[in-house]
């Protein structure tokens, strides 16, 4: 159970910090106005492995058949993961854009 605790947490904690990632990469190439699709790339990539994250995590759930947490917590990964994507796609378009008119 403490290692199914600890790789709950692990991969939560990497979903987290690779989704803000994400998030904060193109508002700092919309800041830095130029060269901005290797940020884009990279924003991708860590969104990616954000959404990989939160697979693994229900992943480890299923495998100790705790389907009342993934109950619980379904709707809200659904939306959180939409909204990350979302959010990652429109700065990223927003900083490319940016750069390419310069």
């Amino acid at each position: 159970m403490a290692v199914t605790a600890a790789l709950s947490t692990f991969f939560s904690l990497l979903s987290i910090i690779c989704g803000a990632a994400a998030l904060a990469l193109p508002v700092i190439a919309l800041a830095r106005r130029k060269n901005a699709l290797p940020f884009a790339a990279v924003s991708m990539g860590l969104c990616a492995f954000s959404l990989l994250g939160q697979i693994f995590e229900y992943n480890t759930r299923v495998n100790v058949q705790d389907w009342s947490a993934l109950l619980d917590t379904s709707y809200a990964v659904l939306f959180c993961a939409a909204v990350l994507v979302a959010l990652a796609l429109v700065l990223n378009i927003a900083a490319c854009l940016r750069a390419m008119k310069q």
